[in-house]
């Protein structure tokens, strides 16, 4: 899913996650089984994961609690949202 060439709050928080481990980009995307370049979109806000993604950053064993906190709250709200429009339609 493209989105306007913006930094989000959400790629900043995932750059910050990825420093913290001491990660490359490249490295964070070979963690998440994506390619380098899907992974620096996610950081630039050009591009948002999906929720199978979302569930591996969610789960970086070693992110400060606050960061993983904010991955799984974004991750629940977009569950929820999914749910909602499933039943709805």
């Amino acid at each position: 899913m493209e989105k306007g060439n913006k930094t989000s709050i959400f790629g900043v928080k995932l750059r910050m996650l990825r420093e913290h481990q001491e990660f490359s980009q490249k490295e964070a995307a070979e963690q998440l089984n994506i390619l380098p370049d899907t992974y620096s979109r996610y950081e630039r806000g050009i591009r948002e994961p999906n929720f199978q993604t979302l569930k591996h950053i969610a789960n970086f064993s070693t992110c400060p609690l606050i960061t993983c906190w904010t991955m799984k709250m974004i991750l629940t709200l977009k569950l929820c949202l999914s749910w909602i429009f499933t039943v709805l339609l």
